[in-house]
């Protein structure tokens, strides 16, 4: 995926330390800069002497590299995490933050360089989107191994930069996770079941990674004014058939994303939907079952890269007219190419339609584009 040096810059003025990237088993993740080999262990919980009631209280008596280890329990609190230290729980499903439905964040992140894991983070208001499980206003913390369930938001990162988020469940939020002005995320093995919406990124959250991951909700992973991510090797299959109007991945005015390597299947209506969105990259997904289009181009979409593609099944819904494998509105300059369509079987370049217009017009002109180089045979996605 191009990357322009200004944006890299921008990105890199937020932090001022990054984790660099390496090979890990199954996904890329990064090495991880947060030793806490040298500071004192409080304990939370359990029957020790000496040890804390509240988790607040041993934070608040904790040094910077210091470890937290909370004993399983339910602890009912609104917690700030003001210093670099390793917070960590006994077992995730029995050691529970619970934020008593307040309109309040569970747990607050301000310092960078933390560590949260083994946690069940529950229950705060669901009535704003922005009160969220975990509210993180820092740089460069890694968050493993918990669950972030019955939230308007499970995680919400803002302005924050470098952050890793491996091997944690969502389930049953409004959102997953949410990036505002948030660059160089890493977001990877993870799954999110049950939620209305996975990921969704909103202004400037560039050059974020997001793979590896599971979806089952209503709504994979949407991106507003977002540009340079990559979302590579996730499976976005849908359970929620009995929905109208349910989707995989959206743009929305991002530019530059790569897609790639993903199943996007079963969802009702679109597979992938890009909007007023330029130069994105669709590469090698497998595209099945979804009810409308696999792919919808709207609205001044240019410049688009479709290629490899595995096109099934899409647009089976009769109800609807013009529903198709893929589909143009107003878009253009778009390339097609490679791709392998399950209703094509010719050595033509094969048609995708649309039309050119406006929203509902009367006057409705149609339009094509061609995929020059279709394939007879699915590719091994």
């Amino acid at each position: 995926m191009k990357k322009k040096t200004v944006g890299i810059i921008v990105c890199m003025l937020l932090i001022a330390t990054s984790i660099l990237p390496v090979s890990g088993t199954g996904s890329v993740k990064k090495t991880s800069v947060l030793i806490f080999d040298y500071g004192n262990i409080l304990y939370v919980g359990g029957s020790g002497e000496g040890n804390y009631t509240k988790i607040q209280d041993a934070i608040e008596n904790a040094s910077d590299g210091d470890i937290v280890f909370v004993y399983s329990g339910r602890y009912y609190e609104n917690i700030v995490m003001d210093k670099s230290i390793r917070l960590r729980g006994e077992k995730t499903n029995n050691t529970i933050i619970d934020g008593f439905g307040t309109d309040k964040n569970a747990i607050t992140i301000t310092a960078d360089n933390c560590i949260l894991e083994g946690f069940r983070v529950v229950n705060t208001s669901n009535e704003y989107w922005s009160y969220a499980g975990i509210k993180i206003l820092s740089n460069n913390n890694l968050f493993q191994n918990n669950t972030i369930s019955y939230h308007s938001t499970g995680i919400w990162i803002e302005h924050s930069v470098d952050n890793g988020f491996y091997d944690n469940y969502f389930n049953r939020n409004l959102i997953g996770i949410a990036l505002n002005e948030s660059c160089q995320n890493d977001v990877s093995n993870n799954s999110f079941m049950y939620n209305t919406l996975g990921i969704q990124t909103f202004s400037n959250s560039d050059y974020n990674l997001f793979s590896y991951n599971n979806f089952n909700g209503v709504f994979g992973i949407s991106l507003d004014k977002s540009s340079y991510n990559e979302i590579t090797r996730n499976n976005l299959v849908s359970n929620t058939n009995n929905i109208s109007a349910s989707g995989g991945i959206f743009l929305y005015r991002s530019h530059y994303n790569e897609i790639n390597n993903n199943t996007i299947a079963n969802y009702s209506f679109l597979g992938i939907s890009i909007e007023l969105s330029s130069g994105n990259f669709v590469f090698r997904n497998n595209i099945i079952h979804n009810g409308l289009y696999g792919v919808y181009l709207l609205e001044l979409s240019m410049k688009n890269d479709i290629s490899q593609n595995n096109f099934f099944d899409n647009g089976y819904d009769e109800t609807i007219p013009l529903t198709d494998n893929a589909f143009i509105w107003n878009s253009f300059f778009n390339h097609w190419d490679g791709n392998f369509w399950d209703d094509w079987a010719y050595r033509l370049p094969r048609i995708i339609k649309g039309r050119i217009g406006r929203t509902g017009g009367l006057i409705k002109i149609p339009y094509v584009n061609f995929d020059w180089h279709p394939v007879k045979e699915p590719y091994n996605i």
